[in-house]
């Protein structure tokens, strides 16, 4: 049975990136792929826990986060545009019990709550507020 990796990375502007890959129930579609393009935040960003995928800031230490850190993952494959399925097809096991097909509907009904995941993290908070049309609104591409 094909199943699909995702990899996972969480950047921030004074660390090194944080990367983690992912294997997920059943392969990965084009529909779906396009799907995740059109829904995530910037094309490529989601908060991850809130979507059922572990989140690499989760290895940061809470006494290094700063108010510059943030809560969004991003999916490393859509960075550069739709990837192929072909290129996230695995014969491997999941190490997420989570169906892809799952993932997706998630994605698509989200309402991300930056704040919820800004407390589990232990991100301070920012010194000026964050705008949450950029989390609200997953196909509203920002700056």
């Amino acid at each position: 049975m094909r199943n699909t990796r995702l990899n996972l990375v969480y950047r921030a502007a004074r660390r090194d990136p944080i990367y983690k890959s992912v294997v997920l129930l059943g392969a990965m579609t084009e529909d779906q792929t396009a799907i995740l393009k059109r829904q995530a935040i910037r094309g490529h960003m989601v908060i991850a826990r809130q979507i059922g995928l572990p989140s690499p800031a989760d290895e940061i230490c809470p006494d290094h986060l700063t108010p510059t850190d943030h809560a969004l993952t991003s999916l490393a494959d859509w960075e550069d545009g739709q990837p192929s399925t072909s290129a996230l097809h695995t014969v491997e096991p999941p190490t997420v019990m989570l169906a892809i097909g799952a993932l997706v509907s998630q994605v698509i009904s989200m309402k991300w709550n930056v704040d919820a995941e800004h407390d589990h993290l232990g991100i301070p908070s920012p010194s000026v507020p964050l705008l949450t049309d950029e989390y609200d609104t997953p196909t509203h591409q920002v700056g």
